[in-house]
């Protein structure tokens, strides 16, 4: 099975490295946003955390299958692991939107995922 979040994967690199952007004090809503994004960015990593486990738990479980079973199992879980693709290419998208945002506090895209980050 391919698995999709290894270790030093781009989503897996990206989302758990700590963005974290400083707090202005020059106005309260810098200091809001920073705390949003703060807790968004912590909200992105556990759902990355959350896929993988799930992903080792779903790998785990194959694996004391028989081969008759695992091709019923297989057959489910591929469905399952095509509507996890689109949730870390939105993860992998907005890392890397924060990252670049992270350095570059002007930075700005048109992508419909980060618009209105």
């Amino acid at each position: 099975m391919n698995n999709t979040t290894t270790p030093g994967s781009p989503v897996t690199s990206e989302i758990s490295q700590s963005l974290t952007v400083p707090n202005s004090i020059d106005s309260d809503l810098d200091v809001e946003a920073d705390e949003r994004w703060q807790a968004q960015v912590k909200g992105e990593a556990a759902i990355a955390q959350a896929l993988r486990n799930l992903d080792a738990a779903y790998d785990h479980y194959r694996s004391t299958l028989r081969p008759e079973q695992q091709k019923i199992f297989d057959s489910f879980f591929e469905l399952e692991r095509e509507r996890y693709r689109g949730i870390r290419h939105y993860l992998a998208v907005v890392a890397k939107y924060r990252e670049r945002r992270s350095r570059d506090r002007n930075y700005r895209d048109d992508h419909p995922y980060t618009q209105f980050l």
